[in-house]
C-alpha cells in the first residue's frame, strides 16, 4: 500500500514523515469495521491489536535494516 510523504500534507520537505492508511486497523468484515468505529476502546479489540502488532513488526524490521547500514559511531 502506498504511503505518501508528509510533504504532500504540508510537512517540511526535510522531515522524514509519511501518512499511513488506517484501513488495516478496521479489519475485513462489515461487523468488525462497525465495532471498531463505535467502540469506546477500539485499541482493545483483538483484530486491532493484531493489526498493530503487524505494523510494529514492520517498523521493527525497518529499524533493524537501517541499523545494519548505519556506520558505527
Amino acid at each position: 500500500m502506498p504511503a505518501p510523504g508528509g510533504h504532500r500534507f504540508g510537512d517540511e520537505l526535510e522531515a522524514p514523515r509519511v501518512r499511513l492508511s488506517t484501513g488495516a486497523l478496521l479489519a475485513g468484515s462489515d461487523t468488525e469495521r462497525a465495532e471498531c468505529l463505535t467502540s469506546p476502546t477500539p485499541l482493545e479489540l483483538p483484530h486491532v491489536q493484531r493489526a498493530l502488532i503487524q505494523l510494529k513488526s514492520a517498523f521493527d524490521d525497518l529499524r533493524d535494516d537501517a541499523q545494519r547500514w548505519e556506520p558505527p559511531r
